[in-house]
């Protein structure tokens, strides 16, 4: 079942409240699935070069996925969930966009 917009706005704006889900970037974690849908594990995966925020539509480019590992740990898998067709760039809304702080230098 799909949340409702004003289920979406409620979570967000808790989010927000929350100054430790702030600082540690939960409500980024978030706000990008919502967003793109993206799965979890895209959104986990990402890394600064997949973004496009100052273009003029700005993007986000999911080409991996993070995956468990039988016997344990995590990786970053270079293609998402439906293999390397599965690549894609997806526009990203002006609320998606507004960043709390700057890309890295470099």
């Amino acid at each position: 079942m799909a949340w409702s917009l004003n289920e979406v706005q409620r979570i967000r704006s808790g989010l927000r409240g929350d100054r430790l889900a702030v600082a540690n970037g939960i409500t980024d974690l978030v706000d990008l699935p919502l967003a793109t849908g993206s799965r979890i594990g895209e959104t986990t995966a990402l890394k600064w070069k997949h973004l496009d925020l100052y273009a003029n539509k700005p993007t986000v480019l999911v080409e991996g996925t993070v995956v468990r590992i039988r016997g344990g740990g995590m990786i970053i898998q270079p293609h998402p969930k439906g293999g390397p067709n599965g690549k894609r760039r997806l526009l990203l809304p002006e609320w998606a966009v507004e960043a709390d702080c700057p890309p890295p230098v470099g």
